[in-house]
């Protein structure tokens, strides 16, 4: 009764921890389940939990490491002849989007250290499967020291159908649409000042780092296309886009990524040039 309405409270029973940078996703009720379900990055894995009780239904492996290039380093010996290095191995995940009717999550991770995500991470359950650089060209020297890119969201666009490949060609399935939202930011650098620029979630240590590490990595993973034969050219177009370097006046970049149940690759890239001076996405 309204009468006795300032008596009521409510105590929430359970709560949900989420660290500073990681953002949790809600998957919606299931054909064949009652239950919500929410997945939360925590550190270098994710967990799902149901919202129910807050209780983990399933609990990730450790994230594999993102390319070399991105792995910065901090010196710990002052003796140059004989220097050691320390840290850049540890990853941490920033964002997670899980699809319980594929059994797949795509988690967004970067190197701890360097404190922004340039990663992308397919996994099948618990299990990772493919890793992909948001940023090769950042492997060259020249474009790394002066360019600081990050993944700042990950956004699902929802389902989108394939055909499958070998054993199953002919047949169709479904796979996962996403879009990640990438941001640059270098104006800290250039204009110190005002500093005018949206930072990029992360510590400005680019030019400390580079000397030490080691540019000439690679992707830790490469996808293979399982794509029809009739669009293996707008694959390998595609993935040369994802490779070039940006202009100088693109600040923003959309990678639009397809993951099936065994691959993940990037199907589109798109360059937010020419919309703005300096314009830096900072959401999806």
């Amino acid at each position: 009764p309204a009468a006795n309405a300032k008596n009521l409270s409510y105590s929430p029973s359970s709560h949900l921890f989420l660290s500073k940078r990681g953002k949790f996703h809600l998957q919606p009720q299931g054909q064949s389940s009652e239950e919500t379900f929410v997945t939360v990055p925590l550190g270098e894995r994710f967990q799902i939990l149901t919202i129910s009780k807050l209780v983990p239904t399933l609990v990730s492996r450790a994230l594999p490491p993102s390319s070399e290039h991105h792995r910065m380093r901090v010196m710990r010996s002052i003796d140059t002849s004989n220097a050691q290095y320390s840290g850049g191995d540890e990853e941490e995940m920033h964002q997670a989007i899980s699809d319980s009717s594929l059994s797949v999550t795509v988690a967004t991770h970067g190197p701890k250290l360097l404190g922004r995500a340039v990663s992308v991470t397919l996994y099948s359950r618990t299990r990772p499967l493919v890793c992909l650089d948001a940023f090769p060209f950042l492997a060259e020297k020249k474009t790394g020291r002066k360019n600081r890119w990050g993944i700042v969201d990950m956004i699902n666009l929802g389902k989108r159908r394939m055909a499958m490949t070998g054993e199953k060609e002919g047949k169709m399935e479904n796979t996962l649409l996403l879009a990640i939202v990438c941001a640059r930011d270098d104006v800290v650098k250039t204009n110190k000042k005002d500093n005018a620029g949206v930072d990029v979630v992360g510590n400005d240590s680019d030019d400390e780092s580079d000397d030490e590490s080691d540019l000439a990595g690679e992707s830790n993973a490469v996808t293979s296309s399982s794509s029809p034969s009739d669009s293996s050219e707008d694959d390998e177009k595609s993935i040369a886009d994802s490779e070039k370097t940006p202009a100088n006046d693109c600040y923003g970049r959309v990678l639009i990524v397809q993951a099936s149940r065994t691959s993940m690759k990037i199907i589109k890239t798109v360059d937010l040039s020419g919309i703005g001076s300096n314009f830096i996405p900072h959401v999806g």
